[in-house]
């Protein structure tokens, strides 16, 4: 993700220099992370188009996240395609994840 980051338009890698270490929470891909992602592209979501996707949305829905942002506007921060991926979430007793766009949490 810190890779990602690094990569970004200057706007979100403003904001993100701006959010206190102790407020950030790193996280690794685990076992069970593994699987739910496998049970994403299983589901056929449309905007799973690799691998990387759908292991970015499984860690934040196995760590129970309130809000996972994603620059993918037209495919990850869908709203139908949310539906679909806390559809998974719902059947594997995971709770429902919202997926945002950072304009939208930045007010730009």
């Amino acid at each position: 993700l810190e890779l990602e980051l690094q990569q970004s338009a200057d706007i979100y890698q403003n904001f993100y220099s701006k959010i206190p270490e102790s407020a950030i929470v790193k996280v690794k891909f685990d076992e069970h992370a593994e699987e739910l992602a496998m049970k994403y592209l299983s589901a056929n979501i449309p905007g799973i188009t690799s691998i990387p996707v759908s292991k970015h949305v499984a860690v934040a829905s196995t760590i129970k996240a309130d809000i996972f942002i994603s620059w993918d506007s037209k495919n990850t921060a869908n709203l139908w395609i949310q539906i679909m991926y806390n559809s998974v979430n719902l059947l594997n007793k995971l709770p429902l994840l919202e997926i945002r766009y950072p304009r939208v949490l930045l007010g730009v």
